[in-house]
């Protein structure tokens, strides 16, 4: 096996300060072109990518930096990044998903989305995936430019959420019963509202769509950028209320494989059925 020539990480960290250039850090903190080739650049650095881990490429962009340095050239690289590429090293976190039965988990065990530290110890990127490299003219339109669109899938995302917060604090209180009284009724139209006006957002940012500079089609960035702010302002709120409808019921139950025994299973049915009828007799 030859010898690596990526001298991160063990070369000490420098500190780092709010005016300090990659270079004058560790040169190899930052992806940045190392040489170039008949056959494509020569990529060494590191980068945090979403999903890398599953994916079979990706579009590597530059990070935010003072790209009007002329000294950052071999930093301004956007490229195609191929995941089986050689030299490309993933440390990624332990995953959620799978780790359970699926019965005492049956959301979290099947939803993850990992994020994973890349390292490019001397990758070769061929020339038709490369987008563009020492251009700092070209790492500033993407840094200006990439969130009028990323922006949309991330309020779509949080939608997702919002979905499947009220999906599951409306069926376990029907679960219980208690779906029928008042004060869990204002909980569950609190999160319905803040749903709703995540999806007006996303709505009308679409609707009310926009052409950029450059002529393309693009979601109304007020709107989209307003929705993204609605949405994440108020998670933390919502997610304190589907935490109080969520509490005091299943969310208490010991593991699945208790419950494969006949007489457990059946104290389990006569105890939650005691819990419906318990809460009929107090709303009526």
């Amino acid at each position: 096996m030859p010898p690596t020539r990526f001298t991160f990480p063990p070369t000490p960290i420098q500190r780092v300060t709010a005016r300090s250039a990659p270079q004058d850090q560790d040169p190899d903190f930052l992806v940045h072109v190392v040489e170039e080739t008949d056959a494509g650049i020569v990529i060494r650095g590191a980068k945090y990518e979403t999903a890398a881990a599953y994916s079979n490429q990706a579009f590597l962009k530059p990070t935010i930096a003072n790209w009007g340095d002329a000294k950052l050239s071999d930093y301004a690289v956007g490229c195609i990044l191929r995941m089986a590429a050689p030299g490309v090293k993933h440390i990624c976190r332990s995953g959620f998903a799978g780790r359970n039965d699926p019965r005492d988990y049956p959301l979290s065990n099947r939803c993850d989305e990992i994020d994973t530290l890349v390292i490019l110890d001397d990758v070769l990127i061929p020339w038709e995936d490369v987008l563009f490299y020492r251009h700092t003219g070209a790492a500033t339109f993407i840094r200006a430019t990439l969130h009028r669109y990323s922006a949309f899938p991330y309020v779509q995302r949080t939608l997702s959420m919002a979905d499947l917060m009220i999906g599951v604090a409306l069926w376990n209180a029907k679960q219980t019963g208690l779906d029928k009284q008042q004060a869990l009724q204002e909980k569950l139209a609190e999160l319905a509202v803040w749903r709703e006006g995540i999806n007006a957002h996303m709505t009308a940012a679409i609707a009310m769509a926009e052409p950029s500079e450059n002529g393309f089609l693009m979601p109304n960035q007020s709107l989209l950028f307003t929705g993204r702010y609605y949405a994440l302002s108020h998670l933390p709120r919502m997610m304190h209320l589907a935490r109080e409808l969520w509490r005091g019921t299943d969310l208490r139950y010991t593991q699945c494989r208790r419950f494969r025994g006949a007489r457990d299973a059946a104290v389990a049915r006569e105890l939650l059925l005691d819990q419906r009828l318990l809460a009929g007799r107090r709303q009526a």
